[in-house]
C-alpha cells in the first residue's frame, strides 16, 4: 500500500515561503504563523496593525505567498485549522512530514524549463563564476563543489573583492551566478 502524502497546510506553505519575503511581508507572515487562530477572524487592517505594516503590505504578502489576497488566505487558514494538531511539537514524524511538505511545495513552484535552461547554460559556458556572501555563501559553495564532482570546473571565491575582480574578467561566453538570500549585499550591485 503506498504511503499517504502529507497534507500541505497553509502554515507549511507560509513557513516555506518566509525566507523569500521582504522584511515587511515577513512580519505579516510571522504574525499569520504565530496567531493563525486569531488571523482567521481578522480584517486586513487588523493584521496590518498586528504586523506593524499597511493593509497594502498584507495584500502583497498574501499574493507573494501564492494567494489571491487576504480573504483567500483566511479561507485556507480556516480550512487547514484541523491540521493544527500536527504542530504538536518536535517528533521524527512531524519533522519528516514538514520536510516532505517543503519539498512538495518547491516541486509545485519550480519552473522546470528555467532549471533546464540554466543547466544547459552552465554546461555550455566557457567559465563559471559563483558569487555570494554571508548566509548565501554556504549553499553556493556547496553548489560549486557539486559542479566540481560532476567534472564542471568553476570558481567560487569567498571574498567580495576577489569576486569583483573575477567578475571584471568575465567574457561573452562566461556565466556568473549570484545568490543572495536577502538581496541586501551592496558589494554585488555595482
Amino acid at each position: 500500500m503506498p504511503a499517504s502524502r502529507p497534507v500541505l497546510t497553509t502554515a507549511a506553505r507560509v513557513r516555506s515561503a518566509l525566507p523569500t519575503l521582504g522584511p515587511s511581508e515577513a512580519r505579516v507572515a510571522t504574525v499569520m504563523l504565530d496567531r493563525a487562530e486569531e488571523v482567521v477572524g481578522w480584517s486586513t487592517a487588523e493584521l496590518a496593525e498586528a504586523a506593524g505594516t499597511s493593509p497594502a503590505t498584507v495584500i502583497r504578502a498574501c499574493q507573494s505567498l501564492g494567494y489571491r489576497g487576504f480573504q483567500h488566505l483566511r479561507l485556507e487558514l480556516a480550512r487547514s485549522a484541523p491540521h493544527a494538531a500536527d504542530d504538536r511539537g518536535l517528533s521524527p514524524t512531524n519533522t519528516f512530514d514538514d520536510a516532505v511538505a517543503a519539498i512538495r511545495l518547491v516541486q509545485e513552484r519550480i519552473d522546470l524549463d528555467s532549471v533546464d535552461r540554466l543547466a544547459r547554460r552552465i554546461d555550455e559556458a566557457e567559465r563559471v563564476l559563483l558569487v555570494s556572501n554571508g548566509f548565501s555563501g554556504p549553499p553556493l559553495q556547496d553548489f560549486g563543489m557539486r559542479l566540481s564532482t560532476l567534472g564542471r570546473p568553476n570558481e567560487a571565491p569567498v571574498d567580495a573583492l576577489a569576486q569583483q575582480f573575477a567578475a571584471h574578467t568575465l567574457g561573452p561566453g562566461d556565466l556568473c551566478m549570484a545568490l543572495s538570500y536577502s538581496g541586501a549585499n551592496v558589494a554585488h550591485r555595482s
